[in-house]
């Protein structure tokens, strides 16, 4: 005896409407399912939407019985193409063209049809057409003004198209209920916006937070964009108001203590940190933070423990940890230790200016650089000043190693094109000072340093300056009054080895000039 299928209406559509709603699917919708097709057994529409269920469920076996039923009641009912697009999509590789197609079938006598609109944007999504997947998300909307799904893929898919200003003017103007498990699509869509616009993302959600109340992950998602603002004392209230009620949330504990370290209240800091080690203590997790904490207070070997710990587990991984590593060990004045790491930062990530600036500084620093070095120095800072232009950290590299390479003219260039540019800036200034006293034009250091002095820049240090300078250019009595007075403020200062360095220039002033400082006019 054949069984013949019945139309779905009445209280069968109504039933079908609430199962098709469902969209984070469990075992209570495949109960309904169940009872859906027990009540109706010669439906097609029920076996098809139990289908879709089970599929959710990653069922296929189950999905294509009920396939194959529904085919068996109605082989040319129009939701069979729509199980057989979702079955494709489900396989993934070479079915996504047959689910195009299914999908195309489905749409010529059904264009509104919601589900299988959301599953060719989900199939253009796997193709990696993102333009054509926001082209079906975007027909859903318009079919289903209210329909949470299409609203949130289409958001999702022009966010990742860096097209968050569209997300947003869809969301303002959307009038989408609220999910079926009590979630505003405010939130999602200032959970897509928190990293690139956290000033946009605060605004909705705070509008979720209007709607949902108090929700731990909106109020955690509003204190990390307050943190990545810099705000980072309204961070702080919104997380310490969130661990009142969950303590032992690990997530706001650890951005509390990050924002404790950046407002430079390491007490507190380390006192959420060792809250979350004794929640685990075997935990690798919070090395990172740990670290950093230790670094920003120049707790400099307590930093490097941390971070051995997590070289030791493999953990160190990335431009951050390693130029974090390396730059402990340069802040210790290991600096053969630390040019290693910067070398792997700058493998791992060629456009990292500070680990390009440290490396260029170990170049330098650690000794007299040899040919080599000063080569790799300046080869090095240049890719750094074309990253960051305005710095002049790069710059100072950059003439440092042309003054290693005995390329002075040059080095001087960089130099007074910068003290021209930035007449404020008194560190190079000073620098430029001494570069020139290096270079052995004791003339412009004397001038240099005299107009330091009447900036009141590093007065001792000018006047030792400027006092050598003229010393070299035999103008003795002038030089040592300088050089006697820079001893004289080093030692108020306390400053007992800069005062003996004057007493070592004056001591060289008096000594009677060699028979080649002669022939060189030194």
């Amino acid at each position: 005896m054949t069984t013949t299928a019945t139309p779905a209406t009445g209280e069968l559509q109504q039933l079908l409407a609430t199962l098709m709603a469902a969209d984070d699917i469990d075992d209570h919708d495949l109960e309904l399912a169940d009872s859906i097709v027990q009540r109706f057994p010669t439906a097609c529409e029920a076996l098809q939407a139990r289908a879709r269920i089970h599929l959710r469920l990653e069922d296929a076996e189950a999905a294509r019985s009920d396939l194959q039923a529904a085919q068996a009641l109605d082989a040319t009912h129009w939701g069979n193409a729509w199980v057989r697009c979702l079955l494709a999509h489900a396989e993934g590789g070479a079915a996504l063209q047959e689910a195009l197609t299914l999908g195309q079938q489905v749409l010529a006598t059904h264009p509104t049809h919601l589900d299988t609109l959301i599953t060719l944007g989900k199939v253009h999504k796997a193709l990696d057409a993102p333009e054509e997947a926001a082209a079906c998300y975007r027909q859903a909307c318009q079919a289903h003004p209210a329909s949470f799904r299409a609203h949130n893929l289409l958001m999702q898919v022009l966010c990742e198209l860096g097209r968050e200003d569209e997300a947003i003017a869809l969301i303002r103007a959307a009038q989408v209920p609220m999910h079926s498990y009590h979630m505003a699509i405010e939130y999602n869509l200032g959970t897509l916006l928190m990293k690139k616009s956290p000033r946009k993302a605060i605004e909705f959600l705070d509008i979720a937070r209007q709607k949902m109340g108090r929700i731990n992950n909106v109020q955690h998602n509003r204190a990390a964009c307050l943190e990545k603002l810099d705000r980072y004392q309204d961070a702080i209230d919104e997380w310490s108001d969130l661990l009142e009620r969950e303590p032992d949330w690990d997530w706001p504990r650890a951005g509390r203590a990050r924002c404790y370290r950046d407002l430079e209240q390491f007490d507190a800091a380390l006192a959420d940190l060792q809250r979350l080690k004794q929640a685990d203590p075997t935990s690798t997790q919070h090395l990172t933070l740990e670290a950093t904490i230790h670094f920003d207070r120049a707790d400099y070997p307590a930093a490097l423990k941390a971070l051995q710990a997590l070289e030791q587990a493999n953990e160190l991984q990335g431009e951050f940890l390693t130029n974090l590593l390396g730059a402990t060990y340069k802040n210790m004045g290991e600096l053969d230790a630390a040019r290693p790491y910067f070398e792997q930062a700058i493998a791992d990530d060629p456009e990292s200016y500070r680990a390009l600036n440290n490396l260029a500084f170990c170049l330098l620093h650690n000794g007299r650089p040899n040919k080599g070095e000063a080569t790799r120095a300046l080869a090095v800072a240049e890719v750094a000043m074309a990253l960051q232009p305005a710095q002049w950290a790069p710059r100072e590299h950059r003439a440092r190693a042309l003054l290693a390479l005995d390329r002075t003219k040059e080095a001087l260039q960089v130099f007074d094109a910068w003290c021209a540019s930035h007449p404020d800036d008194g560190t190079v200034a000073l620098n430029y000072a001494t570069a020139l006293l290096d270079a052995g034009d004791h003339a412009q250091a004397a001038q240099r340093f005299e107009q330091l002095i009447a900036r009141g820049i590093s007065v001792p240090y000018c006047h030792w300056g400027r006092g050598k300078a003229l010393g070299r250019l035999g103008k003795k009595e002038e030089a040592r009054a300088l050089l006697l007075k820079a001893q004289h403020l080093y030692t108020l200062e306390g400053q007992t080895s800069s005062a003996e360095t004057c007493a070592e220039t004056l001591a060289d002033l008096e000594k009677p000039k060699s028979w080649l400082r002669r022939l060189m006019g030194g």
